[in-house]
Formats: C-alpha cells, sequence, structure tokens
C-alpha cells in the first residue's frame, strides 16, 4: 500500500507539472497569438489588412464616388424571355441616388435588383461586419455582403460580392454575373485588379527592407509594424507624432491642412496653433521622413534602429538650418506589440524608443510539429514513474523482505490475483464453447 501510495502521489505531481509548464513554456506566443487577435483582421470599410499573413487589400477605387464620381453606380443587365433584369451595386456606399437610371425604391440601399415589369427590390440597405472581409484567408477571395433588402419568402434579400482578383481587368469593368439563389441571396462575382493587392514583402522592388539578419545568424522581422488602417500615434504636450513602418502613413481626418506632410511621409509632427478666445486657428506640421528611406540597421551597441530621412528641412534652429529633419527609433525586445515612446529631438533629428515584439530575434522552426506536445511529455513522464516504481519495488523486496523469483513485484499478490481471474475466466468462455 505505501508503494501504491507514493506512485499515486508522484502522478499527481506529474500532473501539476504538465499543467503548469505550457504556460511558461508557451506564454510568449499565447501573448502573440492575443496580440495578433486585436489588430487582425482590421476593417475600415473598404480596405483589409490581416496581421498574420500580410494580406491587405483596398477597393476603395471601386466606390461610385471614385469611379463615376458619383454620377451613376456599377449596373449589371441580364435579358430572358420576359425583359430585361438590372442590378445596382455599390462598393462600401450605398447607392448614388443621382444616377439617372435608379429606381425610387433602391433609395438608402447598397444593392438593388430592377426588372422591367417594374418589381424594384432592395438587396441590402446595411453592410455585413462593417465592410469587405476574407471568409478564407487561404482562398485570398475579398467578399462584401449587404444585409436587410426588402422581403422575400425566405426573409429579407441580401447580396454577396466575390472580389476576384484580375490583373488584366481594367479599372471599369465591372460585376461579371449575378445569380439569385432560391433564398433570395443574389451572389455576385466581381473580376478586378484592385483584389489582387498585397502587403509587398522585404524581397520585393519596393524599397521597404523590413527584415535584417544579425552575425548570430538571427532574423528580425518589422513587417507586422505596417499599418493599412491607421498609423501609431504618439501625443505628447507639443503635438501629435503620427508614423508608419515600411510605408507611407495612412490619410488623416485633416489632411487638407498639412502641407508638409506629403502622401510619401513615413512620419509627420502635427500641432495646433491656438488661441484661449478663438480656440484652434490652424493645424501645422512637418514631415520627419520620407518612408522609402526607411532602413533597419545594428547601432554600434547592437541595438536594432529604424530610420527616416529627408523629412522637412530645417529653417530657424542655427545649428541644423538647412538639414531635413530625420526619425530614429530604437527597439527593444518586449513580450507585447507596444506603442512607440518619444525621447527627444537633438541633433537634427527626432527620436523614439519602442519596446515590441518584433524586435524579437524570429528562430527557425519556433511553432513547428517538430516541439514535444504536453501529452507525449506526460507519456514519458508515466513510463519513468512505472519504470522507476517497478524497479524500485523489486530492489525494496529483494534487498528487505529478502523475497525471491516473481514475488519480488511489487504488489505482487495483487498481480497474482487478477491473472487467476483471468484465467478462471478464459476457462469457463473454453468450457462453455466446447459444451464440456
Amino acid at each position: 500500500m505505501t508503494m501504491t501510495r507514493m506512485l499515486l502521489a508522484l502522478v499527481a505531481l506529474a500532473a501539476v507539472a504538465i499543467v503548469a509548464a505550457p504556460s511558461s513554456v508557451n506564454a510568449l506566443p499565447q501573448q502573440l497569438s492575443a496580440a495578433a487577435a486585436a489588430a487582425t483582421p482590421s476593417v475600415n470599410v473598404c480596405k483589409f489588412a490581416d496581421w498574420e499573413t500580410g494580406l491587405q487589400v483596398d477597393l476603395s477605387a471601386l466606390r461610385a464616388a471614385v469611379a463615376f464620381n458619383n454620377a451613376k453606380n456599377w449596373k449589371y443587365s441580364t435579358k430572358d424571355a420576359s425583359g430585361t433584369t438590372s442590378y445596382y451595386l455599390n462598393v462600401c456606399d450605398q447607392l448614388v441616388t443621382a444616377d439617372p437610371e435608379l429606381p425610387v425604391e433602391c433609395a438608402n440601399s447598397y444593392a438593388c435588383q430592377s426588372a422591367s415589369n417594374h418589381k424594384n427590390f432592395s438587396a441590402g440597405t446595411q453592410i455585413y461586419n462593417s465592410g469587405i472581409y476574407v471568409e478564407n484567408i487561404d482562398s485570398g477571395i475579398i467578399m462584401m455582403k449587404t444585409i436587410g433588402g426588402t422581403a422575400c419568402s425566405s426573409g429579407a434579400r441580401s447580396t454577396i460580392i466575390s472580389f476576384i482578383c484580375d490583373p488584366r481587368a481594367h479599372s471599369l469593368d465591372g460585376p461579371e454575373d449575378v445569380d439569385e439563389d432560391d433564398h433570395c441571396v443574389y451572389e455576385v462575382d466581381w473580376p478586378t485588379k484592385h483584389a489582387c493587392t498585397q502587403l509587398p514583402s522585404p524581397a520585393t522592388s519596393t524599397g521597404y527592407h523590413l527584415s535584417i539578419d544579425s552575425t548570430n545568424g538571427e532574423t528580425f522581422d518589422f513587417s507586422k509594424l505596417r499599418k493599412l488602417v491607421g498609423n501609431w500615434v504618439v501625443n505628447m504636450p507639443n503635438g501629435t507624432f503620427v508614423l508608419n513602418v515600411g510605408q507611407p502613413i495612412n490619410g488623416l481626418d485633416f489632411q487638407p491642412s498639412i502641407s508638409q506632410c506629403s502622401p510619401t511621409s513615413g512620419a509627420c509632427h502635427l500641432w495646433s496653433d491656438t488661441d484661449p478666445n478663438l480656440g484652434v486657428l490652424d493645424v501645422n506640421s512637418r514631415s520627419l521622413g520620407i518612408s522609402s528611406t526607411g532602413r533597419i540597421y545594428f547601432d554600434a551597441n547592437g541595438k536594432l534602429n529604424y530610420n527616416m530621412t529627408g523629412g522637412s528641412v530645417y529653417s530657424s534652429d542655427p545649428k541644423c538650418k538647412g538639414i531635413a529633419r530625420s526619425i530614429n527609433i530604437r527597439f527593444e525586445c518586449s513580450s507585447q506589440i507596444n506603442r512607440p515612446q518619444f525621447l527627444d529631438e537633438s541633433n537634427c533629428g527626432y527620436h523614439f524608443l519602442w519596446a515590441s515584439i518584433v524586435a524579437c530575434p524570429v528562430v527557425e522552426g519556433e511553432g513547428s510539429d517538430s516541439s514535444l506536445s504536453g501529452f507525449a511529455i506526460f507519456v514519458i513522464i508515466f513510463l519513468v514513474l512505472v519504470f522507476t516504481y517497478c524497479f524500485g519495488g523489486c530492489c525494496y523486496k529483494r534487498h528487505k523482505l529478502d523475497a525471491k523469483g516473481w514475488e519480488q513485484i511489487p504488489n505482487y499478490d495483487l498481480w497474482s490475483k487478477c491473472c487467476s481471474i483471468c484465467d478462471t475466466r478464459r476457462n469457463v468462455m473454453e468450457r462453455t464453447r466446447t459444451g464440456r
């Protein structure tokens, strides 16, 4: 009984170790997954970006406001014996009511069906999921779904648009096919070159190099800091710093007031002139660097840095007059994504500190199936415990109890009784089968 209790205690301790071990071993991947879940996928009506795969799509060019200057909508027509049926569509926006062909019943809709018999139906008054989305990342097909259309036998009419990558499609090529299923769902196939856009990798010819290898063979990948939707924002008493990594900053709400922050800027400093009585008078800005000049390097202390140059030229500072502004970000390894922190402005440039998980080396094979699972570790520990129990028990009974032969096996009486029961059952079954 003593040996049995010891075995149970050891198994319990092993189970506790198995439960506790993954939490510490896998803490970093779990935090990375949590960060990924918070950042992917990010959707902003007509833009989609996936944090993990790097997939980026912007369908803004298909809006009627851009393609047709809000003069008309996208239209697809079919003819049959009953007449002509037309489908009016807009991407990410409601249908343009200024379109002279648009039926009145289609107002406040994103998609609409119009038949020659004047039966017009809304095919969606709301956008599902707040914008475009990818149902299956592996397929790469971008989708937009509208819901809440005119009632039908199966509920409310809806539309599913599948934007299919076609580099040969022209800018004004619209939907290629529209089908209606038995559940009042209009399925639209739309080949377009705008569904082919993806984040450029460091190997492409974009000029944005977002990975670097150390002398020790470690790889650092900064592509996860690239933002399609929004920017990295640092608020300070002297203004706001807006920056992006690997591509220019995305459009700001007060873009018309930004004079020095060109579309190619990778970082900008924004501040406002205020008056106690009149409030904000103007929004000023200066570029801190051009995105295409961005580079990753190791400084003299072996620290990772990201640098951009070619910003707005200093005009009033006597030490830096005539010199273009620059931005330098020093990175430190952290278990989370975090945000950049402003340090100071010195030596004709702006300096930031960024503690981020991307500054931690990417280990080849990390997270692969070659590592042992928790179940495999449990089996190994269990087998070790069984061997220890059997070997230790035999030694104890042989030297302390002077046992001989099979009696050296721990709990021999218990196992022998089990074997006897099995033999008895086998004999009974044999006799039953033979009828003896």
